[in-house]
């Protein structure tokens, strides 16, 4: 019994927060749980995942247990106490006169061996800087060997996470540095990210390998050169998650050409997941919008799962270079030619079809070698999706035609340029026209269709804005 009630605990006092369901409602305080491990000390080797809260004392009456347990702990196991502490060379305090909350919350932290997953609620200020130094003391033990401490805390911490209290601020965000540096930490994950600011590896972080392989970040605003360090100090990267939701949570712009770019530079022979998504795409800016085409992803060896915006696969007008040669490179020209912003006009409007007619014509011309044409505007998954790719879903804002030309050539060039994709998934509002579920079902490729996470308010946004077809 003992062992399950002690497996997920939390710590500290909570916001309002729907993450916490599973949560025990009635938080263990860390003087009491130091209580009952001085008592049993194998419920130390219990805990599996931790919530971390705020330990701060208050003068209120929900803070009438913690000073009891305060007083039992410093009068009753004082002895006891100063002899955990005197074992552990990453927390330095006087007992009683420096121990509190947080110093409870720090030193457990080091004292469940077993530990692997951190949910960090809201330590902030010098608490929160305070536990960062003694995960980086710790990552410093235990990548050597050598060192007395080696081993002795959070060899089996796998996953840290920032959890949404609303109430986050940038500061949230540097916590992944130190946890990074643990040799056992594979998993970063955050929710509520509010981070408008530059991000910074703790000094000497790159002189040690990093051996993080997820990095999922949703329903957050985080600046797009704060992401691209993260990516920088992750060289083994296999899956990248960012669902951004701008102005939701923060003022940090959506830029999915620069993360993917920055996935280009560090992790193409690593990436097998990828994931960029925004909420509310009718709130970014023009400039926003127009960072959302991203270019081939040949490039990457291993990719076999994409989830992505159709909107991803716009062609760009290049700038004093081939077409052949910015989608191979998977260039990005944010300067957008007058020429294509008319032909994506005249495409909703049907006008504008005589205007520039020779021009259109003569483009049309120089493209017919790879398949596309500027009437089109979209790119051939077969020109830009890597041949490893076992999985698609395409999250669908937009009418049937870019999803017809987006396909364009994939039945008869599948066997050849992307044998492995065995699935499409479709999310959106509107259903996949019959033929070409039937068409790629008779390539081999499985169709599926959901809403996926189109909230209930996109969807009446989305609802409103659709015309289906007869």
């Amino acid at each position: 019994m003992l062992k399950k009630e002690y497996s997920v605990l939390g710590i500290g006092y909570f916001e309002d927060n729907d993450a916490l369901v599973d949560v025990p409602q009635d938080p263990k305080n860390g003087f009491l749980l130091l209580n009952r491990i001085i008592e049993e000390p194998d419920i130390a080797y219990y805990p599996r995942t931790l919530y971390l809260g705020n330990s701060d004392t208050f003068d209120d009456s929900r803070d009438y247990e913690t000073q009891e347990g305060m007083r039992s702990i410093t009068a009753n196991h004082c002895a006891a106490l100063r002899n955990l502490l005197d074992g552990c060379s990453f927390v330095n305090v006087t007992i009683p006169e420096d121990f509190d909350g947080w110093e409870a919350l720090h030193f457990l932290v080091t004292a469940l061996p077993n530990l692997e997953s951190v949910f960090d609620d809201c330590t902030q200020g010098d608490a929160s800087e305070l536990l960062s130094q003694i995960i980086q003391d710790i990552a410093a033990a235990n990548r050597d060997e050598k060192s007395t401490f080696h081993g002795k805390a959070l060899t089996k911490l796998r996953h840290f996470s920032v959890l949404p209290t609303g109430s986050l601020t940038s500061e949230s965000m540097h916590k992944f540095g130190s946890f990074g540096m643990l040799p056992s930490m594979r998993v970063f994950s955050g929710s509520g990210i509010d981070c408008n600011e530059e991000f910074n590896w703790p000094p000497g972080f790159h002189l040690t390998p990093c051996y993080v392989t997820d990095l999922d970040i949703t329903h957050s605003a985080v600046k797009s050169s704060a992401i691209e360090e993260l990516i920088f100090g992750i060289p083994a990267l296999k899956r990248f998650r960012y669902h951004h939701s701008g102005t939701e949570v923060g003022d940090a712009l959506y830029r999915p050409n620069v993360y993917l770019e920055s996935l280009r530079s560090r992790t193409t022979a690593t990436l097998e997941s990828l994931d960029i998504w925004v909420h509310f795409p009718e709130l970014l800016s023009e400039d926003e919008k127009e960072q959302q085409y991203l270019g081939s992803m040949k490039m990457f060896n291993v990719l076999e799962f994409l989830r992505l915006e159709i909107v991803a696969f716009e062609r760009v007008e290049p700038d004093q270079a081939s077409d052949d040669e910015a989608l191979r490179e998977g260039k990005f020209f944010q300067d957008q030619s007058s020429r294509r912003l008319e032909a994506i006009a005249a495409k909703g409007s049907g006008d504008g079809e005589d205007t520039d007619d020779k021009s259109s014509h003569s483009e049309a011309s120089q493209d017919e070698e790879d398949g596309t044409t500027l009437e089109s505007l979209m790119n051939r998954l077969v020109d830009v999706l890597p041949s490893s790719v076992k999985s698609l879903t395409l999250i669908q804002r937009s009418n049937d035609e870019d999803m017809r030309d987006l396909l364009r050539g994939l039945i008869d060039e599948k066997a050849e340029k992307l044998p492995n994709l065995t699935k499409i998934t479709f999310e959106s509002l509107r259903p996949v026209p019959e033929e070409i579920k039937s068409g790629l079902t008779g390539a081999g490729i499985a169709v599926e269709e959901t809403e996926g996470l189109l909230d209930r308010r996109e969807r009446r946004v989305l609802a409103g804005r659709i015309v289906y077809d007869d």
